[in-house]
């Protein structure tokens, strides 16, 4: 067998060997990607949970718009049949409750409600997996949960924490002189004074975490083309 220079022979099963990981340089391999999963999962988690949010909020404004138009159609313009009401009535009916049924269910895709509350509050849920629901003290306010209302309640059962969380604040008032405030749309949109920075810094509404009630947060998304913007104060949740 002929042998060139000092080297193996040509047909040496050393030829063309490659070196294979080591054990070792396989598990440091597997505990970088590990830790970078789990550095970038929660933002991949909480990006796509905005999205979702966004999606189910402009959706939400569609449909209640939509259903009040097909209101008009049956029971004539919408100022005409608007009932600023709340409470139950003598047997604990809730009032609200008794309105909305007579002229907006028929046109939601509602799923199953929620029992009335001593307020005269019911939760609605829709087949989208979202919910809403009257306030308390008026018929003109309503609030949106873009997930489990059950579930945000309970983490938030006090005062006005969970807005623009996991509850979003909306407004309807047909019988409003500001035009805007006849529209089914976002909390405050008949009020806001049209800046950006107002929608962030208002003391009582703006979307901060310094603010009383972050009512204006679903205003800012509406604002933002029904997009969560990157300087978002606060973690979506629900």
């Amino acid at each position: 067998m002929n042998y060139r220079g000092g080297g193996a022979p040509e047909n040496s099963s050393l030829r063309g060997k490659k070196a294979g990981f080591t054990l070792a340089e396989v598990l440091i391999t597997i505990g970088i990607i590990g830790i970078v999963a789990a550095m970038t999962l929660p933002t991949v988690v909480q990006d796509h949970k905005k999205k979702v949010l966004a999606t189910k909020l402009q959706k939400f404004y569609t449909v209640m718009n939509q259903a009040i138009m097909l209101a008009e159609n049956k029971h004539g313009e919408r100022e005409t049949w608007f009932q600023d009401v709340y409470g139950v009535d003598a047997d604990g009916n809730s009032l609200n409750k008794a309105w909305f049924d007579l002229y907006l269910k028929e046109h939601l895709n509602i799923l199953k409600e929620s029992d009335t509350t001593a307020y005269g509050v019911v939760i609605y849920y829709l087949v989208d997996g979202g919910a809403f629901s009257n306030v308390d003290s008026n018929g003109r306010d309503w609030t949106f949960y873009p997930g489990d209302p059950e579930k945000c309640l309970k983490k938030y059962s006090g005062g006005h924490d969970g807005w623009g969380i996991c509850k979003f604040a909306f407004f309807y008032n047909p019988v409003s002189t500001n035009i805007k405030g006849r529209v089914f749309g976002p909390y405050g949109q008949s009020n806001w004074d049209g800046s950006k920075s107002n929608l962030y810094n208002h003391s009582l509404y703006g979307c901060s975490k310094s603010s009383t009630w972050a009512a204006y947060c679903t205003l800012l998304i509406q604002y933002n083309n029904w997009m969560i913007p990157k300087d978002y104060p606060f973690k979506i949740w629900y």
